[in-house]
């Protein structure tokens, strides 16, 4: 129903973000890494501020893998496979609510965005969420996944986006790092041309159009 629709938007209460020049510096960096990797032509950014600002109307999709999310994940977000099975574009667009997709820095959820975006049209509202790494950088609260108990574990890829606070405890898989992430990018371009295909099937444009 549409209450339990909502309580999929964010939870937890969300400190301030750390002060001080150490502060500034991993947010101006962790802002920097989002303006390299993030999927260009992606929906306009929204910052952590404007999350909470929004409360219960912004729907937070993690699009990460499951790995990477059992580290932890943003207070009340909720995996893409979730959102889909839970029609959750379709209510979010009655509601009235803001879809915000992240992933680690922006590059899967921008493009997942997009897709959400073409598919449908503006009636969807939808903004590309920072990453997790931006989001932990400006202060934002960690849980994690099963229990939304809160943590300071956060996965990242390796060295080059082990971007956080001091109190951060940065976890990276073997299997990741560059290799991983084009993996992972393939892993994500496919599984969005693959949910286009219906649509070109009836000759709607397709996810690459």
């Amino acid at each position: 129903d549409a209450g339990a629709f909502r309580a999929l938007g964010p939870q937890a209460e969300m400190p301030d973000g750390v002060e001080g020049a150490e502060g500034w510096e991993v947010r101006e960096r962790a802002s920097a890494l989002f303006r390299r990797y993030a999927e260009r032509g992606a929906p306009e950014p929204i910052s952590r501020a404007e999350i909470e600002a929004l409360g219960a109307k912004a729907v937070l999709v993690d699009v990460r893998t499951a790995p990477e999310r059992a580290v932890s994940v943003i207070p009340g977000a909720v995996s893409r496979d979730d959102f889909e099975t839970r029609g959750g574009a379709a209510r979010a667009g009655a509601e009235d609510l803001v879809v915000v997709p992240y992933c680690t820095i922006g590059k899967r959820s921008g493009a997942y965005a997009k897709a959400l975006a073409r598919r449908h049209g503006p009636g969807l509202r939808v903004r590309n969420g920072q990453g997790i790494v931006v989001w932990a950088a400006e202060g934002g609260a960690l849980v994690t996944p099963e229990d939304r108990a809160p943590t300071k574990r956060m996965h990242v890829f390796g060295p080059a986006w082990a971007v956080a606070h001091p109190d951060i405890h940065m976890v990276s898989f073997a299997m990741f790092g560059m290799v991983g992430l084009f993996w992972m990018l393939w892993e994500s371009a496919r599984r969005l041309c693959a949910c286009c295909r219906p649509r070109a099937a009836k000759g709607a444009p397709s996810c690459a159009a």
